[in-house]
C-alpha cells in the first residue's frame, strides 16, 4: 500500500483508511464519509482535507490492507456459535 495524496484523488464513501496529518502523523482506521471528511467510530473522532488550522489537516490517506483469510473464518466461526 502506498501513501494517495489528497490533491490527487480521494477514496470512496465508505472505505477504510489510514490518515496523514502533518502535526500528528498517521492516524489509522478512519471511514471515508465523503466531502474531504473521514472519520474514526471508535474515537469519536473526525478528521478533514480542509482543515482550518492548516497543520491539521489531511494531506495523504491508504486503504487498509484486506484481513489475513484465517482471520476471517476463525471471526466467522466464532459469530456462527455465538447465534
Amino acid at each position: 500500500m502506498e501513501w494517495i495524496s489528497v490533491k490527487d484523488r480521494l477514496p470512496k464513501n465508505g472505505q477504510m483508511c489510514d490518515c496523514w496529518q502533518n502535526n500528528w502523523g498517521r492516524k489509522t482506521d478512519y471511514e471515508y464519509e465523503g466531502e474531504g471528511i473521514f472519520y474514526n467510530n471508535a474515537y469519536d473522532q473526525m478528521l478533514d482535507v480542509n482543515c482550518e488550522i492548516v497543520n491539521s489537516r489531511v494531506t495523504h490517506w491508504m486503504l487498509l490492507p484486506a484481513p489475513p483469510i484465517n482471520q476471517i473464518f476463525s471471526f466467522l466461526e466464532q459469530t456462527v456459535y455465538k447465534i
